[in-house]
């Protein structure tokens, strides 16, 4: 007899690269996260003040987006 795994401990592979827009941005720490979690690519960002703006250009590349 086979017994079947619960729900919750079955694992699904996800494959692909899923594209995000980082809204709210700030400097940037989501967008940090989702990088160093792979599988992830930003297509823009949205930051209403200037100096948080500045710093994420600075700390990312963000030409093209």
């Amino acid at each position: 007899m086979v017994q079947s795994m619960p729900f919750f401990q079955r694992k699904k592979v996800v494959t692909g690269t899923i594209y995000f827009f980082d809204l709210f941005s700030g400097i940037g720490g989501f967008r940090e996260g989702l990088t160093r979690a792979g599988g992830f690519v930003c297509v823009g960002h949205c930051e209403a003040d200037a100096y948080a703006d500045r710093n994420y250009r600075t700390l990312f590349e963000t030409k093209g987006e």
